[in-house]
């Protein structure tokens, strides 16, 4: 989006006009196309193997009849801690721990408890 008009003072804060509506990018685009996006490498540099697998697993194909999901996206480092417990070659038992990691309905940070812990700020959820 451009802004057209900036810097509009009003009495409780600053209006800047643009030319688009902004949405969030689970408006216009879906999971899969969000984590497999090279173009954020800065989020998904660090979920290639959940790419990799998803796609060895067709994950991704499984999860568009759900609706709005929520998925809890392990990074390379996670799943690297389990390689050696998994049988990568058994597809089935892959896809069944994968769908461990998908819940079905739109859960935020905030939404979430059960003793998960939250990395950034130390805090739980």
């Amino acid at each position: 989006a451009e802004i057209i008009d900036e810097n509009i003072t009003v009495t409780n804060g600053v209006v800047h006009v643009i030319n688009e509506v902004l949405l969030p990018p689970s408006a216009v685009v879906s999971v899969a196309d969000y984590i497999a996006d090279e173009s954020r490498e800065h989020i998904t540099g660090n979920l290639t193997s959940l790419v990799e697998i998803a796609e060895y697993t067709d994950l991704f194909r499984f999860l568009e009849p759900l609706g709005p999901i929520t998925i809890f996206a392990p990074t390379n480092e996670a799943f690297d801690k389990i390689r050696r417990v998994v049988d990568e070659g058994n597809q089935t038992a892959v896809q069944i721990l994968l769908q461990y990691h998908v819940i079905q309905g739109i859960a935020l940070s905030d939404d979430i408890t059960d003793g998960l812990e939250r990395m950034a700020g130390n805090a739980e959820m």
